[in-house]
């Protein structure tokens, strides 16, 4: 049955008829490192990678001597880093990191700590040269995903020159030091932390039992009653996740192996934040939950459009993805929201749509789901949203007629929820 959120419930006390459209795009030009296998459009005329990695074995590893955990170029999640890949549905249920899903098998592109012994200073670059000839206001569009430590000196920059015009900044990818943030794995599981194989149950109960041992065990430097800390030396800090900040047991290993200074679960910190090219933040975390498509429009036009990347790591588990590079070419044709079934106009049709595929997924688009696309990570308030703004609109501007019974329906269901939910 059709569940309604309380915001959603709320937003439905009037029926708004506000007419919100969008320019349609048709993607013409793109890169999926498949040889066109997957997105269907031109290739490139042209690629550069610098440094050149896409002939070494294993794929994208730094030669010669490179690690396995050092890459850049292109791969497959068959021959990659095990936090790369989401295995949490059946190939390994308790994964517990990693975005690229089991059910992708085709290529893309992975960059993994890439200052490296083969790689000093940790640049990397790469040219795409497109045929934009006759096109006009054009898109780019690209899908990204991380997961890792970055810092704030880690750059990834996309920008573009058509012709023998300027550079211009496409994307910008650049370490957000200090901030927390979870990922939800393909089951389902949530996780805001990563669990520290350093931590030892019977060391901790003979911290707790018998207090610090010199040489040995010691509380941690942050259990000092300060910064947050409630009180020193109670074996806890506080340690700030995705969700906030909570208490964590912690100690300090001093026994010639080192010093742990961590807590027994270290949290995910210090994702990539993307800005589009006019510097507008485009989202504060990159995804870490499966590759997700950002896009940005272009300016100017010609015959030849160059995308560059030009980028620089530091190293220390980052882990980046990049595929289907898309260029598309924007029209005059208006897509109004909330035309699910892409008829021109807001009506039952749309509205069956929605309730036949709530809850769905997506990708994969909805079957009959033409029109204006719906929005990650699946069909349910935002789609609801579009239609009644719109409800009873046509890209052409007729009168707005009466709601019909299903849609007064759905108002009362929206109501509903929202005494519910109160």
């Amino acid at each position: 049955m059709m569940m309604l959120s309380a915001r959603t419930g709320m937003m439905l006390a009037a029926l708004a008829c506000l007419p919100l459209a969008a320019s349609a795009s048709t993607p013409f030009a793109g890169e999926d490192f498949d040889g066109g296998a997957s997105n269907g459009v031109a290739q490139p005329t042209s690629s550069m990678y610098t440094p050149d990695n896409n002939s070494n074995d294993p794929p994208g590893t730094f030669s010669p001597g490179g690690s396995f955990f050092d890459r850049f170029g292109i791969v497959t999640r068959e021959d990659v880093p095990n936090d790369v890949n989401d295995d949490s549905v059946s190939v390994f249920p308790t994964d517990s990191i990693g975005y690229i899903p089991e059910t992708k098998t085709d290529n893309f592109f992975l960059l993994v700590d890439v200052e490296n012994g083969q790689n000093p200073g940790g640049t990397v670059s790469a040219e795409w040269e497109f045929n934009v000839a006759g096109r006009s206001n054009l898109e780019l569009s690209i899908d990204f995903a991380m997961v890792g430590e970055f810092e704030s000196s880690d750059v990834y920059e996309f920008s573009y020159q058509i012709d023998d015009g300027p550079v211009l900044p496409a994307f910008t990818l650049t370490g957000l030091e200090g901030a927390a943030y979870g990922y939800t794995m393909d089951d389902g599981d949530f996780f805001d932390r990563i669990g520290s194989s350093f931590f030892n149950e019977t060391e901790w109960e003979d911290l707790v039992d018998n207090g610090p041992t010199q040489g040995f065990l010691a509380y941690h430097p942050g259990d000092d009653g300060m910064d947050g800390d409630t009180a020193a030396e109670d074996g806890v800090i506080p340690v700030e996740f995705a969700g906030g900040f909570e208490d964590i047991r912690a100690y300090t290993v001093t026994n010639g192996n080192g010093t742990f200074n961590q807590a027994e679960f270290a949290p995910t910190i210090d994702p990539l934040a993307i800005t589009s090219g006019d510097g507008t933040l485009v989202d504060e975390i990159i995804s870490a939950d499966d590759l997700t498509t950002y896009t940005t429009a272009l300016t100017g036009s010609g015959s030849v459009l160059t995308l560059m990347l030009n980028g620089v790591g530091n190293g220390g588990n980052e882990y980046l993805s990049f595929d289907d590079i898309l260029l598309s070419e924007g029209d005059d044709t208006m897509v109004l929201e909330g035309d699910f079934d892409g008829n021109g106009s807001v009506g039952d049709g749309d509205l069956t749509l929605l309730l036949s595929n709530w809850g769905q997924a997506v990708p994969p688009v909805p079957a009959g789901w033409d029109g204006f696309q719906p929005t990650a990570p699946g069909v349910g308030d935002d789609e609801l949203t579009a239609l009644l703004n719109n409800w009873g609109s046509s890209a052409s501007g007729v009168a707005v007629p009466e709601p019909t019974a299903a849609l007064l329906a759905v108002l009362a269901m929206g109501a509903f929820a929202a005494r519910r939910q109160g």
